[in-house]
Order: structure tokens, then sequence, then C-alpha cells
């Protein structure tokens, strides 16, 4: 066990307290004015000291209520602080001079701790949910500012026409998919995959079709769900032996443009494509029937 010594006094202590420099008609602070190089604490309680606080200070911060009222009360009184200019640049110079010291030092550690620490509290699945609804009312407080909201937009806009112009992010991201895209297989798995996320179905229009040729035994089956897909379109039916496609367009969603369109794509690639309209299958079924059948007697010749 260790003591020191008060050199006013000259008796030995474990701690010298304000209480008993009181005594002696002088406070702490004077005390280590005219005494420079003392000590108010012996070393080995000091270490004792030191161990016990931060032993129950990690148990305190565990608790998440007290941490959220431990961060309100010093965030409180952070706020009142910086208030004063003179804190403000002092604290400024004495960061400025502690991060330049610490990043020249070590900076892998010093961000290694960083993420491990940030990772810690995310883990946390109830300080991830009170952390995202904060960052809601934050979020919600500062976008009724009009000032404020009409800065981030104009940020926004800003950035997004830097990004599209040669050489900007999105500029290259759009292009990398451009060249990405001219890859077929690519386009048809990616397409394919689209389609059975989808969980597509026959529609109301198909699903006629598909009784047509089912109740009159046509070589057709339904490729809409991304059963076949030619570079990158999904046809609505194809037959089963020949490179012969069907597609059914809705007077609402397609224009005679569409049509031409469609059929010049897959007679490039080899596909003769035929195309109904919803008018024709829902008012004159019997012709669309006729068409097949006769397309089937030169097709068997």
């Amino acid at each position: 066990m260790y003591f020191i010594r008060c050199l006013v006094c000259r008796k030995l202590f474990r701690i010298i307290t304000a209480s008993h420099l009181k005594k002696h008609k002088i406070s702490v602070q004077s005390y280590l004015e005219k005494f420079p190089r003392a000590s108010l604490m012996a070393n080995d309680f000091k270490e004792n000291k030191a161990m016990q606080i931060g032993s129950q200070g990690k148990q305190n911060w565990n608790n998440l209520e007290y941490r959220e009222k431990r961060s309100k009360e010093i965030g409180e009184r952070n706020r009142n602080n910086w208030k004063d200019p003179e804190y403000r640049n002092k604290v400024k110079l004495k960061i400025s001079i502690g991060n330049k010291k610490a990043w020249n030092g070590d900076r892998e550690r010093l961000l290694k701790a960083v993420l491990k620490g940030r990772i810690t509290l995310w883990n946390n699945e109830e300080f991830r949910r009170r952390h995202s609804i904060k960052q809601k009312e934050v979020t919600k407080r500062l976008w009724k500012n009009r000032s404020y909201r009409n800065k981030v937009l104009e940020a926004v806009k800003k950035g997004c026409i830097e990004s599209w112009k040669e050489g900007g992010s999105l500029y290259e991201i759009h292009k990398g998919l451009n060249n990405i895209w001219k890859n077929s297989e690519y386009k048809n798995n990616h397409s394919r995959k689209i389609a059975r996320a989808q969980h597509l179905r026959p529609n109301r229009l198909e699903s006629k079709f598909l009784g047509l040729i089912n109740k009159h035994q046509l070589p057709y089956k339904y490729t809409g769900n991304g059963d076949l897909i030619i570079d990158g379109k999904v046809p609505d039916f194809s037959h089963v032996k020949f490179p012969i496609l069907i597609e059914l367009f809705g007077e609402y969603w397609h224009k005679l443009e569409d049509v031409r369109e469609r059929i010049n794509f897959f007679k490039e690639r080899k596909y003769i494509c035929i195309i109904f309209w919803e008018n024709q299958i829902n008012n004159n079924i019997k012709s669309i029937l006729n068409i097949l059948l006769t397309l089937e007697k030169r097709l068997s010749q």
C-alpha cells in the first residue's frame, strides 16, 4: 500500500481531498498550481479506483435505457457549452491536434476500432429499432424547414447532373449496364429471372387463347412465364416444332408501330411472329382458329 504526502502539512494520505486542503485555506486548483509535481492520489489507489469505475461504467453502459439517458444529458451539456465561442475554438484546436497525432500514429487500428464499435451497436436489434425511429423523427423535423428542403433538393439535382455527365458515376454505371445487356446469354437469363420472380401466369386474354389451342389440340405452348426468351424478349406462345411465335396484343397497351417492330425483331432472329389483337380474340375467335388450322396444314405438307 502506498501513501502520498501533503506538501503543506507534510502528513501522509491515501488521497488528498478538497476538504483537507480547505483546512489549509487553499483550493485543489491552487494547491496544484503551487506544487505542479504534486499528486492527489496514491498510485495503487488510483489504479484500483480506475478499475472499479471502468467496471461499473461498462455495466451501466450496457443498459440501453441508462445509455440513452446519459447521452441526452451529455448532449444537452455539450450544446450549452458549444454556444460559447471561446470554448468552441478551444475544443476544435484540441481535436485537430489530437486527430493529427492519432491519424499519423496508427491509422489502420483506429479505423478497425471505429468499425468494430459500430458493428457491435448495429447488431443490437433494440438499438437498431430506436436508432431508425430517431432518424425518421430528425429527418421529418428537418424536412419541414423549407430552406433545408430546397438546399437538399438543389444538392441532389446538382449531384445527379454531374453524375450523368461523361465520366460521372451514373454515366459509368449506365455505360457498363449497356455493355452487359449486349450479351444475349446474360439478357435471357436476367429476363427469365424477372419473369419467374413475378410468378407470371396467363392473363384473361392468354387464358382464352390457351383454351382454344387445348380444345383443338394445336401444337402451341404458353411461354409468357419465361420458358422461352429470345434476346431479352418473352413471347406469349411458341410452336412446339417450328420457329413460330404468337403474340397477343391489347388495343390499350399496343400500337400498330409495335406490331412491325415485334415482327421485324423476331424475323432478324429467324422466327416467324404472328400477332392477334384483343378484339379478334374476343369477337372473332373462329377466324383465328381457321388461320392456325390452315398454317398447320401447310406445315404438314
